[in-house]
């Protein structure tokens, strides 16, 4: 028995392969940043939907990335044990970051898991962003479903574990000066830096420095 495809049932054979190749582009991409010049990392709205997008498309256990408001006497390195994330963390989910002071009501986007975004630029693919981060390509590209059609300009990758490489340029050599940036003391910390109500006079108003607590004459 011969069966011969006759050209209108062609047309919608053909229809329907171009309507999975388009759905299969669209949703192999992963999130990008949202579209038009309005987008502001500073903004809660489009920090929101960044949270949201990495929460569609990153494929790690029980991973959760929500935006945090920054409230009255809270610092970063306070906001990073309370999530159980690190600093480095903390900056590379935010590079609008200029500094190291904390305002008040400031949105944060953050995840229950260390690690950093990345933002594809022209030229990258899956090798060389897992070698910047000295990732493992598989399990990059498993962690944010990356399928046949690789990577694409604007798309937003978690790096799982990673360290920030994408900074404000404000940010970038005060980070990298980090590591001489220690306590002098062991005492925990009654003041950081940033808006406070005063302790002597109860009034709001800013905080030019961070407080320890020690022992007297503990040096």
């Amino acid at each position: 028995m011969n069966f011969t495809l006759k050209w209108p049932a062609m047309g919608m054979v053909l229809a329907l392969c171009l309507g999975v190749f388009v759905f299969l582009a669209l949703h192999a991409r992963g999130p990008k940043l949202p579209a038009g010049e309005a987008f502001d990392w500073t903004s809660l709205e489009d920090k929101q939907k960044v949270a949201a997008a990495l929460n569609d498309s990153v494929n790690l256990k029980d991973f959760r990335a929500e935006v945090h408001i920054v409230s009255l006497r809270e610092n970063f390195w306070g906001i990073a044990r309370r999530f159980k994330i690190n600093i480095d963390t903390v900056y590379g989910l935010n590079p609008d970051l200029e500094d190291l002071v904390v305002n008040t009501n400031r949105p944060l986007l953050l995840a229950n898991q260390r690690g950093t975004l990345h933002q594809v630029k022209a030229g990258d693919d899956l090798a060389s962003v897992a070698k910047l981060y000295s990732a493992d390509p598989a399990e990059l590209k498993s962690a944010n479903r990356i399928g046949f059609f690789g990577l694409h300009k604007g798309q937003l990758l978690f790096i799982p574990g990673g360290k920030p490489k994408q900074f404000n340029e404000k940010l970038a050599s005060l980070y990298q000066r980090r590591s001489l940036l220690r306590s002098p003391l062991a005492g925990r910390t009654t003041s950081t830096m940033g808006t406070r109500s005063d302790p002597f006079t109860g009034m709001t108003k800013h905080h030019n420095g961070i407080d320890l607590k020690a022992k007297l004459n503990e040096l």
